[in-house]
Formats: C-alpha cells, sequence, structure tokens
C-alpha cells in the first residue's frame, strides 16, 4: 500500500514538474558520498566562474574605456553631432537618458556647467519646454559659444580635419534660436567665481534643479563645483557629471559620493552600456 502510493505521488509529482527540476532537487537534497562530491565540484565551479566573470566585467570596462577615448580622439574626424544644425559634443546616448530625466523629474530650472557651442543646452531647453512650459536652463561658461566654436575649429584644423572644421564654421549658432531667447540664461564666468555662485545661488533657490557637470576635468575643480552647487538639488532629483571616463572625473565623483550619503550612483542610468559618465549619474535620495 504505501508503496503504491509512493509509486502515484512519484507519477503525479513527475507529470506536475518537469524532469530536469526533479533533478536538481534531487542533487541538492541527496546525501550520499558521490552527491556530496559533485556538489561540492559543482559549487567550486561556481566560484571559479563568478571570479573570472568579475575579471571579465573589468577588463571590459578597460576596454570600454579605451574605445570611449578613441572616439573622443577620432570620432568627429568626418562629422560633428548636431541638434537643430547647433554642434553638440556630448554622446547621444547620455543626451538620450538627460531627455528621459527631464521628462520624469520635470524640473523648473537646469543647470549646466559648461556650455560649449551651446547644441546641447539648445537640447535641454528643447525638451524642458515640452515638460515645463515655465521652465529654465542656466548655463555657465568661461567662454561663450563663439569663443568655444573658434577654439573647436583651430583644434580640428591642427589634427587635419579640414571637412568638420569647414562643417563647424557654416553650422547654425544655438543662440540664435527662439528657444535659446525665450528659456536660456548664459552666464560668462568661472563657475567657482563667488560672484556667480551668488547670482546662480539666487536663480535657483526655491526651484527644482536637475545639475549637468562639464566644465571642469581636474579632480578639484569637479569638487568644488559639486560643493557649490550640490546643495541645490532636491531629492529625487539629479547630478549628472559628464566625462567620468577620465580618471580625475570618476575619482572626484567617487569621493564627493562616499562623504555625501544623501546622494547615490544611479547604474541604472547606464541602460545602453557605452557611456562618456559611467558612475556620472547621482541621484539624490534624501534631503540631508
Amino acid at each position: 500500500m504505501i508503496a503504491g502510493e509512493y509509486i502515484l505521488a512519484a507519477g503525479v509529482f513527475d507529470d506536475l514538474i518537469p524532469s530536469g527540476l526533479s533533478c536538481i532537487i534531487s542533487f541538492m537534497t541527496k546525501n550520499n558520498r558521490g552527491i556530496r562530491i559533485a556538489r561540492a565540484v559543482f559549487f567550486t565551479a561556481c566560484a571559479v566562474l563568478l571570479a573570472w566573470f568579475n575579471m571579465y566585467i573589468n577588463t571590459g570596462k578597460r576596454l570600454t574605456d579605451r574605445f570611449q577615448n578613441y572616439a573622443l580622439k577620432y570620432g568627429f574626424s568626418h562629422s560633428l553631432p548636431t541638434f537643430l544644425g547647433a554642434c553638440s559634443m556630448q554622446f547621444p546616448g547620455d543626451n538620450w537618458v538627460a531627455q528621459e530625466i527631464i521628462f520624469e523629474i520635470k524640473p523648473d530650472l537646469i543647470l549646466e556647467i559648461g556650455t560649449g557651442d551651446g547644441g546641447t543646452t539648445l537640447f535641454y531647453a528643447t525638451i524642458l519646454e515640452k515638460v515645463n512650459e515655465q521652465g529654465r536652463v542656466i548655463t555657465v561658461s568661461r567662454e561663450s559659444p563663439d569663443e568655444y566654436r573658434d577654439k573647436l575649429e583651430s583644434k580640428l584644423l591642427k589634427k587635419g580635419y579640414t571637412a568638420p572644421a569647414k562643417e563647424l564654421r557654416n553650422k547654425p549658432k544655438a543662440y540664435d534660436s527662439r528657444i535659446w531667447h525665450e528659456k536660456v540664461v548664459f552666464i560668462k564666468g568661472d563657475s567657482e567665481d563667488p560672484g556667480v555662485v551668488d547670482t546662480v545661488a539666487k536663480a535657483i533657490r526655491g526651484r527644482k534643479v536637475f545639475m549637468l557637470l562639464d566644465a571642469q576635468e581636474s579632480k578639484e575643480h569637479v569638487l568644488k563645483d559639486l560643493a557649490h552647487y550640490a546643495l541645490a538639488v532636491e531629492a529625487g532629483s539629479y547630478i549628472m557629471v559628464h566625462d567620468t571616463v577620465k580618471a580625475e572625473v570618476y575619482a572626484a565623483v567617487q569621493q564627493f559620493v562616499k562623504e555625501n550619503g544623501n546622494f547615490q550612483v544611479d547604474h541604472s542610468r547606464e541602460k545602453f552600456l557605452i557611456t562618456l559618465s559611467p558612475s556620472g549619474f547621482l541621484k539624490k535620495v534624501s534631503a540631508q
């Protein structure tokens, strides 16, 4: 009777659960010598694979960094990235994630440190206009878009990239657009200058801010910019630090997060795998 019930139960079990799962359960629960040895080998192999995978990921990151640096050095040798005709030098995948953040948090104000040619500023302002009609972009830079363009053109010509240099010369200027005139406030000056810091602080006080940092490349300067402006970012919003593929910028971000527990790196924003801002999407998770 007992044997018959056992056979019936085993039949039902096999009907309900795939045989492969039955084998796994058996492997994990049986305790004879052969199974114990097999389990030890299996878990050892898992540990080795995990260590190898971790090494592979780190190696992969180094390879990705090399690829990204190569793209920075040679990628614009034929044509320049643009938005509405204006030159936008940010990595397109990172710009896409930025617009997702803008849509999600609907900031009152976007603070951009580092204007460049202005195409990326124009991009942010265009997206912001769609989600918050009263929204504004404040962009701070030591040089005007015209000065930046002249410097970039000179750099391209020195490298022998005559085609993109000529192309740049004929590009529309971001500050000539309607959206720029209505939505963008350009402040020329060093982001660390007390006068600039005070002007920005007054403009962003009491507003929901999304901050993008792209002006400095030394660890010291990045940390100073974060110290000056991070307090304006409220819980739930972000600071996006560009170019963390550069060692100095990455080190600054790591130190900032370590010293400011209310900010966390949001790796979910690195959804396209290749980014020039790895660990650069900093989400403020609490007010203090």
